[in-house]
């Protein structure tokens, strides 16, 4: 709370998850530094933007057609080339002297994607392995239902969570397509059957919505909720919806 900044910030925006556990870009920006996997990820913000070099930029291709984008490509390979619906934007090379590959793109609708392609940064030595990754970003049409995505353990979590454990819950919007909506922030209202609902969060650190509240706003386009089961051996419904998507639920066995 110490670098909150003042109320209504309820934590620090910096660090490299959100309060729901989301990755924000510096995740990323890390991994490329401490990474052994090949691996690449897209970022994007307004070119005049004034955000604070600590600040996450945005995992969205939806602005305004013709106006300035950076883009930031993250990665622990050599090399990245850029394409715009299937057109080149050129090849850069990673620099030691900065944290990612940057282009300025005029906006355009589309898919944005990435390919990066070289030697690994933490390979040593004359070490001739070549490795290819890629990230995409694609504009999105408005939102217009909801998704869940229930929280599903490793077999080796499995095997040490107690009979009874605590549900987890995903809830993205969607466009007509499926696509994830980063830019939305709909209400969205949790009802239960079978269980009950210990909590939601967003991820937003200025917002300060009662945690066990049963409605909250999606943040960057999603939220995270609990629901502890009410009977072991019984079923747990969840169901969420919101005034302008269209609602869904899912059922846990």
């Amino acid at each position: 709370m110490g670098e909150a900044h003042g109320w209504p910030l309820r934590a620090s925006e910096a660090g490299l998850l959100t309060m729901a556990g989301f990755e924000k870009s510096g995740f990323y920006r890390r991994m490329s530094f401490w990474s052994s996997k090949p691996m690449c990820h897209l970022s994007t913000q307004r070119a005049d933007s004034m955000r604070e070099s600590w600040q996450p930029l945005f995992e969205s291709w939806n602005y305004c057609d013709g106006e300035d984008i950076e883009v930031r490509c993250y990665t622990n390979l050599s090399e990245a080339e850029l394409f715009l619906n299937g057109i080149s934007l050129g090849k850069k090379e990673a620099s030691y002297t900065e944290d990612s590959i940057r282009w300025i793109v005029p906006f355009q609708p589309g898919t944005l994607m990435v390919l990066a392609s070289g030697k690994l940064a933490a390979q040593k030595g004359g070490a001739s392995c070549t490795f290819e990754a890629k990230d995409e970003l694609k504009t999105t049409s408005m939102p217009c239902a909801l998704q869940i995505r229930p929280w599903k353990p490793s077999k080796e979590n499995s095997a040490v969570l107690p009979e009874n454990p605590l549900l987890q819950f995903e809830v993205y919007a969607a466009d007509r397509d499926g696509a994830f909506c980063f830019g939305d922030s709909s209400m969205v209202q949790v009802t239960t059957d079978g269980g009950v609902l210990l909590g939601i969060e967003n991820g937003n650190a200025a917002d300060c919505t009662e945690y066990a509240s049963s409605c909250r706003r999606l943040y960057h386009g999603r939220l995270i909720f609990y629901v502890r089961r009410s009977f072991a051996d019984h079923p747990v419904t969840v169901q969420v919806s919101s005034e302008l998507l269209k609602s869904n639920s899912v059922t846990i066995f």
